[in-house]
């Protein structure tokens, strides 16, 4: 499962907050969200609790397009420094 929530606004970024399982069957769900957004987007990765390989991809194409991320916890911040992922 996977929750993504809208924040508010910062330093002219938008805020999405991703928690819980990042997958290849929940992958367009942040696709989805993500499309809403204008401008930068900023994700808030600490309350992901898991990423596979395919979600783990996804986060790399979302940084390489010029995505932020902030919060995610020490375990995904190794699979995210693994570009072999």
């Amino acid at each position: 499962m996977l929750r993504v929530t809208i924040g508010k606004k910062e330093e002219a970024a938008t805020v999405l907050h991703v928690a819980g399982r990042l997958t290849a069957e929940t992958m367009p769900e942040l696709e989805q969200e993500i499309r809403q957004v204008t401008g930068t987007l900023r994700l808030d990765l600490s309350g992901l609790q898991y990423a596979d390989r395919e979600g783990i991809q996804g986060l790399h194409a979302l940084v390489d397009a010029g995505a932020e991320m902030t919060g995610a916890p020490r375990y995904i911040e190794r699979l995210l420094a693994r570009r072999d992922s």
